[in-house]
């Protein structure tokens, strides 16, 4: 997943922006829903909490739900929101935002200024795929592929693609 990572990132740098190399051993995958959710990032109010827990599951570990961060940068994100509830407090927003000089996520921080739930994995994903494939970049990064058994939770009836954890 770390080399796919870094292929969406390749991907992000226009013809014409300086040439930046990037050292995958300084960098880890993050999952910006936190694996541990349930104690940081409540469900929405209103919602059926056992389906809702069950589309944050399967949503989890897709693409879309996944970024790449420097091994020091990782512990500092870990269970953080997505925006701080005061203006003391840690975000990964922010933290992403004033650390990172990946391209992947300065348009993740851009895309999502207000928050990060489920949709928006969702949309990530498939924007991630969708630009990927087009550019041709996806069968070089990730061959072979199978598009039907790659997709990995749905939510609303939009599927994000990526791998399932094995229970």
């Amino acid at each position: 997943l770390r080399m796919l990572l870094l292929a969406f990132e390749q991907e992000f740098h226009p013809a014409h922006a300086e040439t930046v190399v990037i050292s995958d051993k300084d960098l880890q995958i993050e999952h910006i829903l936190p694996q541990s959710w349930e104690a940081h990032w409540p469900l929405p109010d209103g919602v059926e909490s056992a389906a809702a827990a069950h589309n944050r599951g399967a949503l989890l570990h897709t693409i879309g739900n996944l970024t790449l961060v420097t091994k020091k940068l990782n512990p500092s994100m870990s269970n953080a929101p997505w925006i701080a509830s005061s203006t003391s407090g840690a975000s990964k927003r922010a933290a992403l935002n004033d650390h990172s000089v990946l391209r992947l996520n300065h348009l993740l921080v851009e895309g999502n200024p207000d928050s990060w739930n489920e949709k928006r994995i969702v949309d990530r994903s498939n924007l991630l795929a969708k630009r990927f494939y087009l550019a041709g970049s996806f069968a070089k990064a990730w061959h072979p592929v199978n598009m039907q058994t790659g997709i990995a939770g749905c939510f609303n009836g939009e599927c994000a693609f990526g791998r399932p954890r094995p229970p």
